[in-house]
């Protein structure tokens, strides 16, 4: 499962790069607007871009608790199973309810300790983009310095500020998270799960999840045209 996810990852990284490649069509100028983490290009209500203690609650409850990380854990879970890893728990039911429910406790382990930590360090922990970023004063059209932000914006996380514009600190939260859910499955998993490597293993993971969300979102724009020219030469 680890390795089948890691390989997921990289093949998502490629896709992505081939995509910036293929359609990227990077903007002369940078905004002249404000544009707050998670707005759209010249949202007029970009006045505020506090990352306030109940949008930080929203995005845990939502990323870690509800539907949308149980579904997350019956496809990796589903994935698992298909792959009997670890082995020691069968293909039956009862093994898929450990392998689903086992990523549904990692992730939610995860969340709670991004939040924890990032309500101490009081950062921003949504993703900007090279041309949206409101901390760069020389934006350099091209591919490289969007590559090298994405990069950035993952390695580091930015103080909540009502101007968008808080200094950048490395990613505790980020880091933390995926060390957490790295060593909670050390409490359930087969012995064979829970050595140095198989923790590292699963620590990098989480972070490789992280920085493919990074490099989405850098390319979001040409991603989507690329999938929009697929999908209407199909139909």
């Amino acid at each position: 499962m680890i390795h089948s996810l890691r390989h997921f990852i990289l093949y998502a990284l490629v896709v992505v790069g081939l995509a910036a490649l293929s359609v990227a069509q990077p903007a002369d100028s940078k905004p002249k607007f404000l544009t707050c983490p998670g707005d759209p290009p010249g949202n007029l209500a970009s006045l505020d871009c506090n990352f306030t203690p109940k949008m930080r609650l929203d995005a845990f409850v939502s990323s870690s608790v509800t539907d949308q990380a149980a579904i997350g854990a019956l496809f990796f879970g589903s994935l698992a199973q298909f792959q009997n890893s670890p082995s020691e728990w069968g293909r039956g039911w009862s093994g898929f309810g450990k392998r689903a429910g086992s990523r549904y406790a990692q992730n939610m382990t995860k969340g709670l300790a991004e939040f924890t930590v990032g309500t101490v360090l009081g950062t921003d922990p949504r993703p900007v983009s090279y041309s949206s970023d409101p901390l760069i004063s020389n934006y350099r059209p091209g591919l490289s310095p969007r590559i090298g932000h994405a990069f950035v914006d993952f390695l580091t996380t930015r103080i909540s500020k009502g101007d968008g514009k808080g200094s950048r600190l490395p990613n505790l939260p980020l880091f933390a998270g995926a060390a957490a859910s790295a060593f909670v499955g050390n409490t359930w998993y087969p012995q064979t799960q829970t050595t140095a490597k198989e923790v590292g293993i699963r620590a990098a993971s989480s972070l490789g999840t992280a920085l493919a969300g990074r490099f989405y979102n850098e390319f979001k724009p040409e991603v989507n045209r690329l999938l929009a020219v697929i999908f209407r030469k199909r139909g």
